[in-house]
């Protein structure tokens, strides 16, 4: 394991406080690190000068073609007069420390009990998420951008994603960060899964066999993964009686049953037989029976996995968690690719080490920050998306209402995002409204609008939906109402249509009788010249045409209004001519 990890073990720290603000390009950060064996030793250089060794940390932020930033972070070290630091030193103690929408009840990975510590820390002051909506859909201003102040009165923590303020640690001989969707390890997959018993017989033998044919470091390493992800069954019995015992990576093999100690401790075995970089990793992990709220310190939340060092990047493996997930009192065996190689700024979503230095993270996240970041699995990832804003995992609203943006990076129409909240028993819908223009990384913005019934607390679940009105859960935050839920309407109700759009205002489906209203609604992705025309049709079945109003050169999306008296009672409908005779409907609306 390279030497690094031991001058982050750190009994003696300095670090000089600067104020917050952006970091530039290629600026340095430095740190004064001592190892644990010198702590009370006096180093001297040849001059007879008191010294101390320095671990400078230099961020570097790149940004490509496409205007993709990455950050990475090497360090380096020398030897420095001690006298130059002395103002700032100070001591610190030495510590040791998926779900179907429609189908399924959320889905948790395994994790195992075992005698695991975790770092205690002092909490922080604590930082609460709270919501204060002011809407009113008559507002003919109310037009969706990246911004709230048109439909909303929110109060955030100031302070940023903790995540978005650390940068994975690489070493000096960093190329460039892995991306697992640039490889193809449909090979390396297909050999590992088609391995004959023989082989299996000892780690000697089966290691020889995964890796061999492979020249690769990845491709060895991932045909470890495949193969054990695909052969080595969790042990839920051993899980759920507490009754957890360490075992030896040949028991592992021998028996095919393991909880993720096993897990790790074959992956490892299997690794350094083929002389490949590899560790294993203790702490907590938010999975089997983990949602916002719970208690990560609790025994069940215990959790081991893998880190490696490849082309200078530290990247971690969670062979347990790619094998299935925990359904119930039953194993469910099922391949996660997404759990191997996986970058320590994701990783920590989930993963919290015993020892802060494998978070492989500067600065690392304290288990306060941990808890409290959003509880996302890999279709979060695999989609491209993250929060606009801060989002804890836990958020309070004062007034009935929620409204928070998400980010989408890997826009796919065949895959809708979906929410609901769920709510004393009940599912209430989430109004999602795709907005104009793009986010800071490029990527579509959408807007969610929760509506909560009543005092209390519930759990808003964001899918990814792959096959019509199903799939994965891609996160879930509990939400706590101070409110009454007097605020609460029902959401106006919307069809499928051959393209894409976005109805800005009205958003609730029941309006009021003789006021005046402005519906307007957002066309993406069509030629101004293949879009049909768009109307109302009213209770006395008459036709009111809308009218183009802007369009967006940069999206490409066009809008479309019409401002009108609600002077007729019953259901008006916003429509669109599919022919000279035929009106389809995109949206209902009763007026009373």
């Amino acid at each position: 394991m390279p030497d690094w990890k031991s001058l982050l073990k750190r009994p003696l720290s300095l670090r000089k406080k600067k104020n917050k603000e952006p970091k530039e390009s290629n600026k340095s950060d430095t740190h004064i690190v001592k190892s644990h064996n010198n702590y009370n030793e006096k180093t001297s250089n040849g001059n007879g000068e008191e010294t101390v060794t320095v671990t400078h940390v230099k961020k570097i932020t790149t940004t490509d073609e496409s205007g993709h930033t990455e950050t990475q972070v090497i360090t380096y070290t020398t030897e420095e007069p001690l006298s130059e630091f002395q103002d700032n030193l100070q001591t610190t103690p030495h510590e040791e420390v998926d779900s179907t929408y429609l189908q399924e009840s959320p889905h948790s990975h395994p994790t195992s009990g075992g005698n695991h510590v975790l770092h205690q820390q002092q909490p922080p002051t604590e930082q609460k998420f709270t919501s204060e909506l002011n809407r009113n859909d008559t507002n003919k201003n109310d037009v969706p951008t990246n911004s709230h102040k048109n439909d909303a009165k929110q109060t955030l923590v100031e302070d940023q994603d903790p995540v978005s303020q650390s940068a994975p640690i690489v070493t000096k001989n960093f190329v460039k960060h892995f991306n697992s969707d640039e490889r193809d390890f449909t090979k390396v997959d297909h050999h590992a899964r088609n391995t004959p018993s023989l082989k299996t017989k000892d780690i000697v033998t089966l290691s020889h066999h995964l890796t061999s044919p492979f020249p690769i470091t990845i491709d060895k390493l991932r045909a470890i993964y495949t193969w054990i992800a695909e052969n080595i069954e969790y042990d839920v019995k051993a899980l759920f009686s507490g009754k957890i015992h360490h075992m030896e990576a040949s028991e592992v093999l021998s028996k095919r049953l393991a909880v993720c100690d096993g897990y790790g401790e074959l992956f490892n075995a299997l690794a350094k037989e083929a002389k490949l970089d590899t560790w294993k990793i203790s702490g907590h992990a938010k999975g089997a029976g983990y949602s916002p709220g719970a208690d990560i310190d609790s025994f069940q939340f215990a959790h081991a996995w893998n880190g490696t060092c490849v082309d200078g990047e530290y990247l971690l493996i969670d062979s347990t968690w790619g094998a299935g997930v925990v359904e119930g009192q039953s194993f469910v065996q099922r391949f996660d690719p997404f759990y191997f190689l996986v970058t320590p700024s994701k990783f920590i979503y989930s993963h919290l080490p015993r020892k802060e230095e494998e978070q492989y993270l500067e600065p690392p996240l304290n288990k306060t920050q941990f808890v409290s970041l959003p509880f996302v699995k890999p279709p979060y990832f695999t989609a491209g998306l993250s929060f606009i804003t801060k989002i804890p995992n836990e958020i309070e609203v004062d007034h009935d209402k929620l409204v928070f943006e998400i980010e989408r990076t890997h826009p796919d129409e065949s895959k809708a995002l979906h929410a609901h909240l769920a709510w004393n028993g009940q599912q209430v819908p989430v109004f999602i409204q795709r907005l104009g223009g793009h986010g800071k990384s490029g990527g579509r913005l959408y807007r969610f609008h929760c509506e909560i019934p009543s005092k209390g607390e519930g759990k808003l679940n964001i899918f990814v939906l792959l096959n019509g009105n199903q799939g994965p859960l891609a996160s879930q935050l509990l939400i706590r109402n101070r409110g009454s839920g007097t605020r609460q309407g029902p959401f106006v109700t919307t069809f499928s249509v051959p393209f894409s759009f976005t109805i800005i205002n009205p958003i609730h489906a029941t309006l009021k009788y003789n006021s005046k209203q402005v519906f307007e609604l957002v066309i993406f992705d069509q030629e101004e010249s293949t879009l049909p025309q768009f109307c109302l049709f009213t209770p006395g079945k008459d036709t009111q045409m809308m009218k183009k109003v802007e369009q967006n050169l940069t999206d490409g999306s066009i809008k479309f209004a019409i401002e009108t008296t609600l002077d007729e009672r019953g259901k008006w409908n916003l429509t669109y001519m599919r022919d000279e005779e035929t009106l389809d409907f995109i949206a209902q609306y009763t007026v009373q």
